[in-house]
């Protein structure tokens, strides 16, 4: 008898990658069957909320309170800037620095 071979091969969106390769793992895996706008609604659902939480990490994060508009800066808080650029999407470092001094400039 001839047998019949399922193929449990899933279609699951882990992550965003950017046109430079940038690459952003998503909070919640989405499944990518069934009907198109459901799957696809969940992910840009998906996408948006993974990116706010990111931005608020990524605001909030020791290193980037140290960097201000007070130009105060030592070897370490170089350093501790390096890391967190290096830590987290370059377009959320940008976003949140530009919060940050849009925020300090106001004050």
């Amino acid at each position: 008898p001839e047998e019949k071979s399922k193929s449990n091969k899933t279609n699951e969106i882990v992550s965003m990658i950017a046109p430079d390769n940038e690459t952003v793992k998503v909070l919640n895996k989405v499944t990518a069957e069934g009907e198109v706008e459901i799957w696809l609604d969940q992910l840009e659902k998906t996408m948006q909320f993974t990116l706010t939480k990111k931005l608020l990490d990524c605001y909030n994060s020791p290193s980037a309170r140290k960097e201000g508009a007070s130009g105060k800066k030592d070897a370490n808080s170089k350093k501790d800037k390096r890391e967190w650029i290096r830590n987290n999407p370059g377009q959320l470092v940008i976003t949140s620095a530009q919060i940050k001094w849009t925020l300090e400039t106001e004050q």
